[in-house]
């Protein structure tokens, strides 16, 4: 007994393509029903190849300026002077501070850091804490090297 899918498809070819008993030529795969994790996982990857393609070498943006030359034995200037910073004092007492700023247009590396603002951090279980957020988006960071 044919299937109503093939009377219908001896309707639209019109020419009796399809002998009586005859197997429904393959229409592949089923299509998928939403899979929320399999949804998530994508979502997952095409940020992290949005990321990858933020480090791509770009056009004429300009390097970051180096920062002052490393002191010499002989440099007798306080190293605040040497290094372009100043001292200034904390509730924990005096420390150096030495502060770059750098226009968005600079490069680090490949990436443009505009572009690198743009992303979201995850943050590893110390960072964050107990209860604290698992990412961070990259504007609202503050960076330190110490």
């Amino acid at each position: 007994m044919a299937s109503p899918a093939d009377d219908r498809l001896r309707r639209i070819l019109g020419d009796g393509a399809l002998p009586r008993g005859a197997p429904a030529p393959d229409r592949g795969p089923p299509p998928r029903l939403p899979d929320p994790a399999r949804e998530a996982r994508l979502a997952e990857l095409q940020q992290r190849l949005a990321s990858l393609r933020a480090a791509a070498p770009r056009g004429p943006a300009q390097a970051l300026v180096p920062p002052p030359p490393a002191s010499r034995p002989e440099d007798r200037r306080p190293l605040e002077q040497q290094v372009g910073g100043r001292v200034e004092s904390g509730p924990h007492g005096a420390f150096l501070r030495v502060e770059r700023r750098y226009p968005l247009e600079s490069l680090h590396g490949r990436v443009v850091l505009a572009e690198a603002l743009a992303h979201t951090l995850r943050l590893g279980s110390r960072a964050r804490g107990p209860d604290g957020p698992r990412t961070l988006h990259a504007a609202d960071a503050v960076l330190l090297d110490t």
